[in-house]
């Protein structure tokens, strides 16, 4: 499997600066160099590659990768340092384009939250029970659906339409632009 990263990584120049790649050893996980210097020893359950891009709202550079501890997914920076702590269910996902992390985590019976971290890891919404969304507009707002009761969001986690309709009729972004 580390062989396949490596190479996958080098062919498709998904490298970042630090050259850091996942490296499993005893069924640990942690992230060395293109030439297997050890870099973050292995200590996690399982993790990400790395990821650098940035924020189109903030401009600011990100680099992370989502690792599991304990049990839990967090964030961590190429020097091992907590970015956001290992407290989730599920890996982060990262929109560019909105400056956000987002978490859906479920039981076993579809139930489940929906959170939006921004950059620096603070909760700005927390939504629970069974939740759908197709992601935001370029306005960065979205259509959202929670116990089959629709709304809508805006990027800063503030409910802008709140959760009390049936059905909601698809609209063009030029009408709440």
């Amino acid at each position: 499997m580390f062989h396949f990263l490596f190479f996958f990584q080098l062919f498709f120049g998904l490298n970042n600066s630090q050259g850091l790649i996942p490296y499993n050893k005893n069924g640990q996980w942690g992230f060395c160099d293109a030439s297997k210097k050890v870099m973050i020893s292995p200590q996690y359950e399982e993790v990400e590659p790395f990821i650098i891009d940035s924020n189109l709202v903030t401009k600011k550079p990100v680099m992370f990768a989502n690792v599991k501890y304990k049990g839990k997914w967090g964030l961590i920076d190429t020097q091992n340092n907590w970015l956001i702590p290992a407290k989730y269910a599920t890996p982060m996902q990262w929109d560019r384009e909105h400056g956000r992390f987002y978490i859906q985590e479920y039981d076993n019976m579809g139930k489940g939250s929906f959170m939006m971290l921004n950059q620096e890891g603070k909760e700005l919404l927390k939504l629970k029970g069974f939740f759908n969304w197709r992601g935001f507009d370029k306005n960065g707002i979205a259509y959202v659906a929670v116990n089959e009761k629709t709304g809508f969001i805006n990027r800063d986690g503030k409910i802008l339409i709140p959760f009390q309709y049936d059905m909601w009729s698809p609209v063009t972004e030029y009408c709440y632009s």
